[in-house]
């Protein structure tokens, strides 16, 4: 019994995950990203940064606690988080976990209602996607050509999409001010490839 933490440790001392208590800046949209260790499963993550790095990440390992952070899009977050650092992690990006303690401010960020003509491209098969409290559904997987990274997007208005072919779109984008919500319709399709 006494030498089960050395044998497991492998330096001769136990090895212990790091905590520190942290604040967080919640943005007030969400971002996505696959989910870790699948390659169809998207998902919508909160948007933060840490302390005063203004660098914005997604949150891809809340833990548990999260459950209990009522969070709406369109608000800017200060919160008091446990952040943990894993000894052991399977990935890098999986190295971190934030533990949420509790919100120290809230406040509404303006945004006036935006419409802007974007180019897309859309893969030929759709993808699994989980938004933020709801049920897992289909969606297109796109990539607007400003964007950094595809993502999914579950409805483009006047757009009937063909499985197997790969589409460029022009497409109004309009988000609006009260909700953040997204809204994506057809201009013109611009190319259909198989």
């Amino acid at each position: 019994m006494i030498l089960g933490p050395f044998l497991f440790s492998g330096s001769g001392e136990i090895d212990t995950d790091n905590k520190k208590i942290v604040e967080l800046s919640i943005y007030p949209t969400t971002g996505y990203n696959e989910y870790l260790f699948s390659d169809d499963m998207y998902g919508e993550f909160l948007q933060y940064c840490e302390g005063k790095n203004p660098k914005k990440r997604l949150l891809l390992s809340p833990g548990e606690s999260f459950n209990n952070f009522n969070y709406q899009k369109g608000y800017h977050y200060i919160i008091k988080a446990e952040k943990i650092t894993l000894n052991h992690a399977l990935k890098d990006n999986s190295s971190v976990i934030y533990e949420y303690i509790e919100t120290l401010s809230k406040q509404r960020a303006a945004l006036p209602t935006s419409t802007t003509e974007v180019i897309m491209e859309v893969a030929p098969v759709k993808v699994n996607f989980m938004p933020r409290g709801k049920e897992p559904r289909k969606a297109f997987l796109i990539k607007i050509t400003d964007e950094a990274r595809p993502r999914p997007l579950t409805r483009i208005e006047g757009f009937e999409f063909e499985k197997g072919y790969i589409y460029r779109l022009r497409v109004t984008k309009i988000i609006h001010p009260e909700t953040y919500k997204e809204r994506f319709i057809l201009s013109e399709i611009v190319a259909k490839i198989k």
